[in-house]
């Protein structure tokens, strides 16, 4: 397909594709320096698309290269992202 089926919503630094599925959701983020908070009521994964990603839950620190990913789990959210590039997320929202 040529074409995005589906119009993404932006909000922030967040690009959130809505999916005509109840049970997932997809979501892009824009990286900056300063830290944003990324927080859902379900397991997500974070993949770096680009740039470089940096992960931090308290004193714990993780730093995804394009094409690595994290698992958080559903009691470890938020998250607090930083970087330079874009972190696709994908989560549920019930």
């Amino acid at each position: 397909a040529g074409e995005l089926l589906t119009a993404p919503v932006k909000s922030g630094a967040e690009l959130d594709f809505p999916i005509p599925v109840d049970d997932f959701a997809f979501s892009l983020h824009d990286l900056a320096l300063q830290e944003t908070s990324i927080g859902q009521h379900s397991a997500a994964i974070l993949f770096c698309v680009e740039g470089e990603a940096v992960l931090r839950k308290d004193e714990q620190r993780l730093v995804l290269k394009p094409g690595e990913s994290a698992f958080i789990g559903a009691d470890e959210s938020p998250v607090y992202a930083s970087g330079t590039g874009r972190l696709a997320r994908v989560y549920n929202k019930l």
